[in-house]
């Protein structure tokens, strides 16, 4: 059993053992969270030089993790990353050993982000399974078949959502995101009224009419 935790790495020294695409990927996450990343390869995917890290093209050495807050063994050699653990260990630094998650101290989630919506997905040392789990999360959160309401306080705002000629499937999918994420929903009889019925109990519905004959709003 592991424990999911979130870091804030902004400034905080990285260091990552290998060069390759794995260490490309891991890199680039690395960076977008703020961490002052060091990559130490003797040669690194070209990708890893256009993210903009520092890069000592070398091979790793004892003392490499010296002021490190966090370890990535990436390389494809099992001894190599055996040793960037053992540094970590005992420097109490955690360390994710990309080859051998039996053997690593952390792991590397399967991630993804949407609309400030951040899933991590770990499937029992399975990184297929995870990465098949994530995609499928990533398709329902951009598509508004699964997506949370905020939980927000302070001021509100109004979105203008056009509903067509009123079908539901001609809504976008930012349209859908917006209804799902509202407190108060004013619509009329012109609008795709058909999901409304879809939509979480706790949203206020405000019928404004528009029906001959009808009722209209004052």
């Amino acid at each position: 059993m592991r424990y999911p935790l979130f870091l804030d790495l902004a400034g905080r020294r990285v260091v990552v053992v290998g060069g390759g695409r794995v260490a490309a990927r891991r890199t680039r996450r690395l960076a977008e969270a703020g961490a002052q990343v060091v990559v130490v390869a003797p040669t690194v995917d070209g990708s890893i030089a256009a993210i903009g890290v520092d890069v000592e093209s070398r091979r790793y050495a004892d003392g490499d993790l010296e002021g490190a807050w966090l370890a990535l063994a990436c390389t494809d050699d099992p001894a190599v990353n055996a040793a960037v653990a053992a540094e970590a260990e005992e420097r109490g630094i955690w360390c994710v050993r990309a080859d051998d998650a039996v053997s690593s101290a952390a792991w590397q989630p399967a991630a993804t982000a949407v609309d400030e919506v951040t899933v991590a997905v770990s499937a029992g040392g399975d990184p297929g399974r995870a990465s098949e789990l994530r995609d499928l999360i990533d398709h329902a959160l951009r598509s508004g078949s699964l997506m949370p309401r905020r939980q927000r306080g302070g001021d509100g705002r109004v979105i203008l959502v056009g509903g067509g000629p009123g079908d539901p499937d001609l809504l976008t999918v930012r349209g859908l995101r917006a209804l799902q994420d509202a407190d108060v929903i004013v619509t009329d009889r012109l609008g795709p009224t058909g999901l409304l019925g879809s939509l979480s109990a706790d949203i206020e519905i405000v019928d404004v009419g528009k029906t001959p004959g009808g009722h209209a709003a004052e």
